[in-house]
């Protein structure tokens, strides 16, 4: 494709230009730039060309690299000249744009047509990004086996070729030849001047098979130089990009390191502050639960006012008559009212002080603590229990709860933080 024909500027340039850039309502104003179908040519034909001259094309590497957007007319360049290089069929872009679909919203045509693109501006409709990426990966595999090709065709011509004879060299011959023609016999003549073409084209075969060896040569080494940069390249890389990942590993496990220890400091902080800031708060609560638990005080006042209802009947003048009778009936009536007042009003006191205590509790988980009741039968911790004579009760199961504990809730997950003991009896 590229004998014969102009140099095309490269693909980038190509690619910059772009097409229909002018275009304002159908026509072109300003500065004129080529159409679609133009573009399209010009595009396939500069990437297929710089693949067999160079073996890689600037604008596929970089399209690979940037995963950008690619506008359909681009994306149908690139097909073309994939299937060019790859040695496939192509197909015909006359009339209608290949490689594509008909784009959403146009009606009437069932294949796209190079008169409706040619109205379009650049990059208003956009091929899908995964296959873009797929078929500029599978273009630079086609480009490059379609360079090596070339090359080793190109060998195998100028090894098949037979070597030129120099200028030089048959001026020379000729001058022996028409010098043995005038000097010599005939036959003697005709001897000399084969001896002498012998000897010129045996010269003129190794000069020219040196020079050949000498490019040759130059190529190896070039090869060889471009596949040894090659080599230290990705070996300085893989060295960069190992360094990288194992600094950015150390860097993740000392920040890790760094908030655990910072989270201890913080929880070590808290715990030291909670005697200070809610050690109080919680004995209040402890102290006021003492102070309701009132049952066995009710009990002792109903056994108190029975005892000293006894014991005034006992003390009063067993006289006779209706009149005694009826006073002592009065006073018994009016000892057992106030009784009976006094329970009542300790019954509603321990009510009232009872919702108290469930408020105060309520406020406490409101500070993120709250108040546990170890159960029956339930193992003695000595983080968690303590027993009312302070004894060390390690071993032992909770026969009862005397007096609550109080606890705060970790937001770690952790074991919660025992502020104030429960007081329990084994």
């Amino acid at each position: 494709m590229s004998n014969g024909l102009k140099k095309p500027e490269g693909a980038w340039a190509v690619f910059q230009a772009g097409y229909n850039n002018r275009v304002v309502g159908g026509t072109n104003s300003g500065s004129k730039s080529q159409d679609a179908k133009t573009f399209f040519n010009c595009m396939s034909k500069t990437i297929i060309s710089e693949y067999e001259q160079q073996g890689f094309c600037e604008f596929v590497d970089d399209a690979i690299d940037q995963r950008a957007q690619m506008d359909l007319i681009v994306f149908a360049a690139i097909c073309h000249a994939k299937r060019y290089l790859g040695a496939e069929e192509l197909i015909d872009s006359e009339k209608y744009v290949p490689y594509i679909g008909i784009p959403e919203g146009i009606k009437g045509s069932l294949r796209p047509t190079w008169d409706y693109y040619n109205k379009v501006p650049m990059n208003r409709y956009f091929a899908d990004s995964n296959s873009t990426r797929s078929m500029l990966l599978e273009l630079r595999n086609a480009g490059r086996k379609a360079h090596l090709a070339l090359i080793k065709k190109t060998e195998s011509v100028c090894q098949n070729t037979p070597a030129p004879i120099d200028e030089n060299a048959k001026k020379k011959t000729g001058m022996i030849v028409e010098d043995a023609n005038v000097k010599a016999e005939p036959d003697a003549t005709i001897q000399m001047a084969e001896k002498y073409l012998a000897e010129g084209r045996i010269a003129a075969k190794k000069e020219l098979d040196i020079e050949l060896a000498d490019m040759l040569t130059k190529r190896d080494t070039q090869i060889s130089m471009m596949e040894r940069f090659h080599d230290e390249m990705r070996d300085a890389t893989d060295s960069i990009h190992a360094l990288w990942s194992q600094e950015l590993t150390n860097t993740v496990n000392s920040l890790s390191n760094m908030k655990e220890e910072l989270y201890d400091h913080i929880h070590k902080w808290q715990i030291s502050l909670y005697p200070y800031e809610f050690g109080p708060l919680a004995q209040r609560y402890i102290e006021l639960y003492r102070i309701i638990n009132v049952d066995k005080l009710l009990d002792q006042e109903v056994l108190f006012a029975y005892s000293k209802k006894n014991n005034h009947n006992k003390d009063l003048p067993q006289k006779g008559g209706l009149n005694e009778n009826s006073s002592n009936q009065v006073n018994d009536v009016r000892l057992e009212d106030m009784e009976k007042t006094t329970i009542d009003g300790l019954q509603k006191l321990n009510k009232s002080l009872t919702i108290f205590v469930k408020k105060f509790e309520a406020s406490l988980n409101g500070l993120g603590m709250y108040v546990y009741y170890p159960k029956e039968n339930e193992q003695f911790d000595d983080v968690w229990h303590i027993l009312e004579n302070g004894d060390d009760g390690t071993g032992s199961v909770i026969k009862r709860c005397i007096v609550p504990g109080i606890a705060k809730k970790r937001s770690d997950g952790d074991d919660d933080d025992v502020i104030i003991p429960a007081i329990v009896e084994v």
